[in-house]
């Protein structure tokens, strides 16, 4: 929340790690969040060409059994109410593995989440309860610093890109 509150209006994209909780059998966790280096707009987001590979190499680098968690993608609406766009739909079907968790919130809190498997068999948009057990301890400075860091604005007087190429994410609204 403090992503989506601090970069609005704005929106935001992040991925994460998740696991099976071990004390059930079938609840997943969302463990640790990363913010890779993107640009965005009030109606769009999307990494830079190396970031979603940056923190790919950075969690490979901490702990290479990691890399398979990552299956938690997150963005913001900033203003917006929250929804699964085309664009969504069609990165979610770009998903490299198996299985992919997805979450949608807003400055206020509003969220959806949803959960798709692309292997064996697709299952599309099936609704889920995700726990997210993760606290940084981050201030809002260290996290808008973050931003700061992580985040080039779009102008939305630029064009927006459509097709072509192969778009880590996009968040067209």
């Amino acid at each position: 929340m403090q992503y989506a509150q601090l970069s609005s209006p704005k929106e935001v994209t992040g991925i994460g790690l998740v696991e099976l909780d071990p004390k059930t059998d079938d609840h997943y966790v969302v463990r640790e969040i990363y913010l890779p280096q993107q640009r965005a707009s009030e109606v769009y987001s999307e990494f830079t060409e190396t970031g979603l590979h940056d923190v790919i190499s950075d969690v490979i680098a901490d702990n290479i059994d990691n890399a398979t968690k990552l299956r938690f993608r997150w963005h913001s609406h900033g203003k917006s109410r929250v929804f699964f766009s085309a664009i969504d739909n069609d990165d979610i079907e770009r998903w490299e593995s198996d299985w992919v968790f997805n979450l949608v919130v807003n400055e206020r809190g509003d969220y959806c989440i949803r959960f798709d498997q692309l292997r064996p068999i697709r299952i599309r948009n099936h609704p889920v309860k995700l726990h997210i057990d993760y606290l940084d301890g981050a201030d809002s400075m260290t996290t808008a610093a973050e931003l700061l860091r992580k985040v080039t604005p779009i102008k939305l007087s630029n064009p927006i890109p459509k097709g072509g190429g192969k778009r880590d994410y996009e968040g067209l609204f």
